[in-house]
């Protein structure tokens, strides 16, 4: 995702709004769709997120952190949602500044949003996104390698790999676009004061071409493809190897003269008890893919379709329609990151146990 896609002049379109036939979006329906959007629904889905993230952080963290590589896993993934959905919240509430006209400060609001709400939001998507990725490969291994998981990933690896992920992030991405534009006090001729607003160096354009490729167009394929994969090869072995335990399990049976009722009785609760696990694993993993797909897939076609069509684009001749679109996946991002809670609660006994706990709920 383009980290300026905010560097238009919405006090302009707040102060005229002048329906342009020439226009797909026209500024009056961008306009309105800004507040419904950013002020209305992101911010409900930030506060909603940042409640149900806390209540994941203090589960896991009372289920004992360091016990279990994939609590490690789930509770990185839980503080990039958080500080993602925090930073999401702060664009509405900048948004809500820039639909006041009558503000006299001392900074361009979409400056400050640029640099201090949706550079950082867009930072721990991508941290979000790859801990998905992380967190299906751990799976999928799990399940095609059984006996040598438990070396393969320990809660302390597991522990340097998620903290390596947003180091790694800040160093190749948000470093270099830092160096070449960040905030500064700079004149302003209209006023003739001086406010709080975006410098950009020289080379910014040549930096911002590469950090896109690299961050959004390859980035996000790789994940969308890496984790759609992984999920589905996890889903397939565990399939696979239910159907090879029943027909194990026939073949014993048939093979076997003398078996006491009381003893195939219990076989047979066995069974089926390990069948209800592998077919809610395969339905909690099949459920996090989709939501993750869904979520992701149309920030992906927006990345290819501005590859393929220039004027789409924060300064072009379809900028309006640039503007409308991502709308939809910053709401889509807010509800990625807010949805897990109900996906651990239903599915995962244990987690379930700890939030009863936790409430006190006895059930």
């Amino acid at each position: 995702m383009d980290e300026n896609l905010y560097h238009m002049d919405i006090m302009n379109t707040t102060k005229q709004l002048i329906i342009d036939e020439s226009k797909i979006i026209s500024d009056t329906l961008l306009y309105y769709s800004q507040i419904v959007f950013y002020i209305g629904l992101c911010g409900i889905i930030s506060i909603l997120g940042i409640v149900a993230n806390t209540l994941n952080i203090i589960v896991f963290i009372r289920q004992g952190v360091l016990k279990d590589s994939s609590t490690v896993s789930l509770l990185a993934l839980s503080i990039s949602d958080l500080l993602g959905l925090v930073f999401l919240l702060w664009m509405s509430v900048c948004f809500l500044f820039t639909y006041m006209p009558n503000l006299d400060l001392p900074l361009d609001i979409i400056s400050v949003m640029t640099i201090t709400g949706v550079r950082p939001h867009i930072m721990f998507v991508q941290i979000t996104g790859w801990l998905t990725v992380y967190i299906a490969f751990e799976r999928c291994m799990c399940v095609v390698f059984p006996f040598k998981v438990g070396r393969m990933f320990t809660a302390k690896r597991s522990a340097i790999i998620v903290m390596m992920i947003p180091i790694f992030i800040v160093l190749t991405e948000q470093v270099p676009m830092f160096i070449v534009e960040h905030l500064r006090w700079l004149p302003n001729s209209s006023t003739n004061k001086t406010i709080l607003s975006i410098y950009r160096s020289s080379n910014a354009n040549s930096v911002f071409s590469v950090t896109k490729y690299l961050n959004s167009t390859i980035a996000i394929s790789l994940r969308v493809i890496f984790v759609f994969c992984f999920t589905e090869i996890t889903a397939l072995r565990v399939v696979a190897s239910r159907k090879w335990r029943k027909s194990a399990s026939t073949s014993d049976k048939q093979n076997q003269t003398i078996k006491s009722k009381t003893k195939m009785s219990e076989n047979k609760s066995v069974d089926h008890a390990i069948d209800d696990r592998e077919k809610r694993l395969v339905k909690m993993i099949r459920v996090i893919s989709i939501i993750f797909l869904v979520c992701s897939m149309p920030e992906l076609v927006f990345v290819l379709v501005e590859d393929v069509e220039i004027e789409i684009s924060p300064d072009g001749r379809y900028s309006n329609l640039f503007f409308f679109l991502y709308q939809f996946s910053f709401l889509l991002e807010g509800i990625n990151a807010t949805i897990n809670i109900t996906i651990y609660y239903r599915m995962s006994t244990k987690y379930r146990c700890e939030f009863n706990k936790l409430f006190g709920i006895n059930l």
